[in-house]
């Protein structure tokens, strides 16, 4: 999150939780060695980065390991706001106003949602297992049929279709080797 304030910015990143799962932040902050943990009214908890130089640490592992959702896209314009603002020291009239352009298209306001041609969807059983953690819904349905769901936007449709495509080949072997595996090692050698 970029947080203007007046004529500087304050680079943030925050997860929010239920406050049950206050617990995997305390986690995440041990982890990092970085942030603080609070509730966050009564219902929910907040690890938060403020810090500049652990911001820099998220951006730096947020660019080794990226997101595969088109919130990807608000991570590029958030690190490359952070790098424009942060290089300069003097924050002219110019940066500033460069900043506030990229502030003003993300999130809610993004418009364009082409992801680089470079990008790659990576679906792992730890990301798929903590995207079903974050997305995915169970629930019984009449005639007691068990049920699961994924939903996202129609903006992330060719990551709907890797994850099915990761669902579709789950226990399937080529050449004697797990489909998942044999994915991956194709990714790393791309």
């Amino acid at each position: 999150m970029i947080e203007r304030r007046l004529d500087s910015y304050l680079f943030k990143f925050q997860i929010h939780l239920h406050i049950d799962d206050i617990e995997v932040l305390y986690f995440i902050q041990k982890t990092l060695g970085v942030g603080r943990v609070s509730p966050n009214g009564v219902a929910s908890a907040i690890f938060r980065v403020r810090k500049q130089e652990d911001v820099a640490k998220i951006i730096d592992i947020f660019s080794k390991y990226p997101l595969n959702t088109f919130k990807f896209l608000n991570f590029l314009d958030f690190k490359r706001g952070f790098e424009i603002y942060t290089s300069s020291k003097q924050k002219t009239s110019k940066i500033i106003q460069e900043v506030e352009t990229i502030r003003c298209n993300m999130n809610s306001q993004r418009s364009n949602f082409s992801l680089p041609v470079s990008y790659k969807v990576r679906i792992t059983p730890y990301w798929i297992l903590g995207f079903v953690e974050g997305d995915g819904s169970f629930w019984l349905r009449e005639n007691y049929i068990l049920s699961f769901n994924i939903a996202q936007s129609s903006k992330d449709l060719a990551l709907m279709e890797k994850i099915q495509d990761f669902f579709n080949n789950l226990g399937k072997t080529v050449n004697g080797q797990d489909f998942n595996d044999v994915a991956k090692l194709r990714e790393s050698h791309n």
